[in-house]
């Protein structure tokens, strides 16, 4: 390869002027071609291998500060996954909503079975408060969700119409 360059028409051409030049300026073309050389190794590896470390460890310091916050607050979501106990297996979605209803004052106008694992529930004017409390307690005490809600405000104060869907 060197060669091929040493070899070409417009590298003797070069050298030849360059052989022209004193001593001085000779040594001048030397310096000045070594300090491009250095801008250009400097420009094209070392400023794209700098920031290429900068955001690495930007990201390396991000990365750790994720993985701080979520060993401190682990025991915030072991506590809340040991909150959503399971219902016993042989218990039922409508016999375990029925009975912690009962709990709340609440009765079901109407119940149908919703697929394998859901369970639709109309319930008609009951204290909307209630109806909350008692979401809350078959979702934290017994891991029932709500899949879908519609309340329906009722003449009387504070009085709701329910129609849901629980899953679990």
């Amino acid at each position: 390869m060197m060669t091929m360059i040493t070899d070409s028409a417009l590298f003797k051409q070069l050298a030849e002027r360059y052989a022209l030049f004193s001593v001085r300026d000779q040594w001048a073309i030397k310096l000045l071609a070594a300090f491009f050389a250095v801008m250009v190794l400097f420009s094209s590896v070392l400023i794209p291998a700098s920031d290429y470390k900068a955001e690495a460890e930007a990201h390396y310091r991000s990365s750790l500060d994720s993985l701080n916050w979520m060993q401190v607050n682990r025991i915030y979501f072991s506590e809340s996954n040991a909150l959503h106990a399971q219902r016993d297996p042989g218990q039922s979605l409508l016999g375990l909503a029925n009975k912690t209803a009962k709990g709340y004052q609440l009765s079901f106008k109407r119940y149908q079975p919703v697929g394998d694992s859901g369970l639709s529930l109309w319930l008609d004017d009951v204290p909307f408060n209630k109806v909350i409390l008692w979401l809350e307690r078959l979702d934290k005490k017994h891991g029932i969700r709500v899949k879908e809600i519609a309340v329906d405000r009722q003449q009387k104060k504070g009085l709701v119409s329910v129609r849901l869907v629980l899953q679990g």
